[in-house]
């Protein structure tokens, strides 16, 4: 059901490439929402943005890795912090934060 809940918000979903993180997007999107969608996957990433844009919403695909500090902290995606701040900023004000991210088996 498309209700448009979230017209006008934008979150941000980690694990976005595939699984639940693309399924989030997707039915996220269908609710109106913007995304920023992070993943060390940046192919499989730009391709559920591309999902999420055929469906008339904004998406930013970036490429970020949470279980390193680094580039969550400023040294990834090509410059980190500040790349990640540019993408939020791009949408003004972040509504949401999701993190679907597959538990590794240790």
């Amino acid at each position: 059901m498309n209700t448009q809940r979230l017209w006008g918000k934008t979150a941000v979903i980690t694990g976005s490439s595939r699984g639940l993180g693309r399924a989030m997007a997707v039915a996220l999107a269908e609710e109106g929402a913007h995304l920023a969608l992070c993943d060390v996957d940046l192919e499989n990433t730009q391709r559920t943005a591309q999902k999420v844009k055929e469906l008339g919403r904004d998406a930013l695909a970036l490429k970020v890795d949470l279980s390193k500090y680094g580039e969550v902290q400023g040294h990834g995606i090509g410059g980190g912090r500040q790349e990640m701040a540019s993408a939020i900023s791009a949408f003004s004000a972040v509504s949401a934060f999701l993190k679907c991210k597959k538990r590794r088996e240790t």
